[in-house]
């Protein structure tokens, strides 16, 4: 498998064999990202620490991922580890992961269930024919984080607002005991 910190502008695992495939997808993308006027960069993945792919789109960064599904396949054991799974004990990778071929696309922004955000290859139906529906999932993503910015914008002035009130009536409430007090 190709990982991804071994690339510098794109950023995908996929095996040896795939790898010209994956950049023929990456080339379709770039080239209509650019069409578009949209930023292509790679950027950090903060929660994984690593690096990771990005459109920017009406001025927010969407980010996407390209990788190989894999499955998990026994491999042969040396008479050791034979003998040491045949007592009980524990054999390490006892099973790798072998490439399948087929690629899975994915939009890693969160999406109120209204946007499809993974691909998958299916026999008869390659990534490469599904890249304007992931394209326009990605729009739709731009446009869902946009609506959610303009939500948290709202909420957050709602609780400025309630901080206010709440800070006024504490003033109040203080000046009454204070007022309460002196006539005592």
């Amino acid at each position: 498998m190709v990982s991804p910190w071994q690339i510098e502008t794109y950023q995908f695992a996929v095996s040896p064999e795939q790898f010209d495939r994956a950049l023929k997808v990456f080339d379709s993308l770039i080239k209509y990202f650019d069409k578009q006027g949209w930023a292509f960069k790679v950027t950090d993945n903060f929660t994984r620490r690593s690096k990771i792919n990005a459109v920017v789109i009406n001025e927010k960064t969407v980010t996407f991922k390209l990788r190989e599904k894999t499955k998990q396949t026994p491999r042969a054991l040396s008479t050791k580890e034979q003998q040491d799974k045949a007592a009980g004990r524990y054999v390490y990778y006892e099973k790798v992961l072998m490439p399948t071929g087929m690629f899975h696309l994915t939009i890693e922004e969160y999406v109120d269930g209204n946007c499809k955000t993974a691909f998958i290859d299916k026999p008869g139906e390659p990534i490469e024919d599904k890249l304007d529906e992931f394209i326009d999932s990605l729009v739709a993503t731009s446009k869902y984080m946009e609506l959610r910015k303009i939500e948290r914008a709202k909420e957050e002035q709602e609780r400025h607002k309630q901080q206010e009130l709440n800070d006024f009536f504490n003033k109040e409430v203080q000046k009454e005991k204070e007022n309460i007090e002196e006539r005592k």
